[in-house]
């Protein structure tokens, strides 16, 4: 997937709250660790209605069953569990990120800039490999959610499926024009110690910059590449 994406372009679930406009974004420098988690929560709504008959199917109503949790250390980290930023992302398929980046209930906190990026580099992409887009964003104490503009992951939805996820990819925009792109490592079963992954999470990556570097809790190294 890696090979795939440099060749194209060169390179506990969030509360409900209205989205806000930030300038702050997912960090991308001084990356020490990624631990990358995706939770699957499918939709439980009957298939019939009150009446007994078939309920309408509305794929961009329904609920989206895919949640990715993101923790990042950085080396004024005291440890894993002293993450420097906490993000989150739920999945979608390009066709319903496309609508759901200019809906109203998003545009206090995206613009139209990024949903023309979406548009024209990242969803054309997304559709060709079968990827899942999750819109990157993070919640502030009494603040509410914030989506980070430009910034998105990448998940093949059939490997998803399967449960045999070899990776994802973070894209950023950056403010000069480039793209950044975070290669995550191969997704497990397991946490870091070898146990079963709780609540409804599936599968967690979990990255370094080193080889060597936390071996026995790491799935693989991070890849960090801009153009």
């Amino acid at each position: 997937m890696a090979q795939r994406l440099i060749d194209m372009i060169g390179i506990e679930k969030l509360e409900t709250a209205k989205a806000r406009r930030s300038p702050v974004r997912m960090p991308i420098t001084h990356i020490r660790t990624i631990e990358c988690s995706i939770a699957h929560s499918p939709s439980r709504a009957s298939p019939t209605g009150k009446d007994g008959k078939p309920r309408r199917c509305r794929p961009e109503r329904d609920k989206l069953p895919y949640f990715v949790s993101i923790q990042i250390t950085d080396p004024h980290s005291r440890g894993l569990s002293d993450p420097a930023w906490k993000g989150a992302a739920q999945l979608r398929t390009p066709e319903r990120a496309a609508r759901d980046a200019r809906k109203n209930d998003h545009k206090t906190s995206l613009s139209n800039e990024y949903a023309d990026w979406l548009d024209e580099a990242v969803l054309p992409l997304a559709s060709q490999r079968e990827f899942l887009v999750g819109f990157l964003m993070d919640k502030r104490k009494g603040e509410g959610t914030y989506f980070h503009e430009f910034q998105v992951i990448l998940v093949s939805e059939d490997q998803l499926e399967a449960r045999n996820l070899d990776g994802a990819v973070i894209l950023s925009r950056e403010a000069d024009g480039r793209t950044t792109a975070i290669y995550l490592p191969p997704f497990s079963p397991s946490t870091g110690k070898g146990k079963p992954l709780s609540s409804s999470f599936v599968l967690q990556s979990r990255g370094v910059r080193t080889q060597g570097e936390r071996s026995e809790w790491a799935t693989g190294i991070l890849g960090i590449r801009a153009s």
